[in-house]
């Protein structure tokens, strides 16, 4: 999700602005203001997100609308090691007798990224390692 101030040219006379201010209503894309026509005399019109979506996905082929979709992609790195405690004994225990308790610790790192289903055949980043995409857990939503 873009979440600063951009702007895309399409074509000479048309751009697309997303985020142009920090009211609520703008923020993460929720309208989309488009400009179009020459310089000096240009008219603007928004749009709600959801409606630009719907409108694209009615004019595109199925395949446009599969790749559509949002996919949450989540790779969970699993970190697995043997936590140990050394100490020795004051009582109940033989004194100066080393106690020595060993506990396996394992930790998941989950890291998520939203990405479109029509984007999961390229490269995606991850944790700012790129790699090819291979999946371990895909999400719905």
């Amino acid at each position: 999700m873009i979440s600063e101030y951009r702007e895309f040219k399409l074509s000479d006379k048309v751009k697309m602005i997303v985020n142009w201010n920090g009211s609520e209503d703008v923020k993460e894309c929720k309208k989309i203001q488009f400009v179009i026509g020459d310089k000096g005399k240009e008219q603007s019109f928004y749009i709600e997100r959801e409606e630009l979506v719907n409108f694209m996905l009615l004019m595109g082929t199925e395949q446009n609308a599969n790749d559509l979709i949002p996919e949450t992609i989540t790779k969970v790195t699993r970190y697995e090691t043997i936590l140990e405690f050394k100490w020795k004994a004051s009582r109940n225990v033989k004194k100066d007798e080393v106690v020595l308790i060993r506990a396996p610790h394992i930790v998941n790192l989950p890291v998520s990224q939203e990405v479109f289903r029509g984007s999961l055949k390229q490269n995606t980043t991850l944790g700012g390692i790129i790699r090819p995409n291979k999946p371990t857990l895909i999400e719905r939503r």
